[in-house]
């Protein structure tokens, strides 16, 4: 219920953020589009993968929520405030890895130590691949929206 709770408002908040950029509402639509194909044929993927001991439905969206809004929300957070700090050099290098990698298996740690069903459920190395790869796409699909829709404004500010 952790997990959910705070996966649900990091989506509610990058889902925001990504209404408030300044780019044409097609760009939206478009990425929304390209990158939610990209990530249901992930999700076809790990659902194949997951089989033989299918994993709780709200677990899944809970780990796809947690990346695609609470780590990608942080990673942001962090990233730009390393950014400001450090320059941006510094925090591409080491804060963006280090803190996105980190946002994003808290996940994991969190079902493990709030919940017993969490525990009862992460048995095996298959459970963990598939929680991380879920994680991971929900942090892709939210990343590579942000992507397509700044492209539009980084090829603004080119002067060529």
């Amino acid at each position: 219920i952790i997990a959910m709770v705070f996966s649900a408002l990091g989506f509610l908040i990058v889902s925001i953020l990504i209404l408030t950029l300044d780019s044409p509402g097609y760009t939206r639509i478009v990425a929304f589009i390209a990158c939610g194909l990209v990530s249901l044929a992930g999700l076809a993927f790990y659902r194949w993968l997951d089989r033989w001991e299918p994993e709780p439905p709200f677990l899944l969206i809970a780990a796809f929520l947690w990346g695609a809004g609470f780590s990608t929300f942080w990673a942001i957070v962090v990233n730009d405030f390393n950014g400001y700090l450090f320059g941006d050099i510094l925090a591409t290098v080491i804060s963006a890895p280090f803190g996105e990698e980190g946002f994003k298996s808290l996940f994991m740690v969190l079902v493990l130590l709030t919940s017993a069903r969490g525990r009862r459920e992460l048995n095996s190395l298959t459970d963990a691949l598939i929680y991380a790869g879920i994680v991971g796409l929900g942090f892709t699909f939210v990343e590579d929206i942000l992507y397509i829709v700044r492209a539009g404004q980084t090829l603004s500010l080119i002067h060529i």
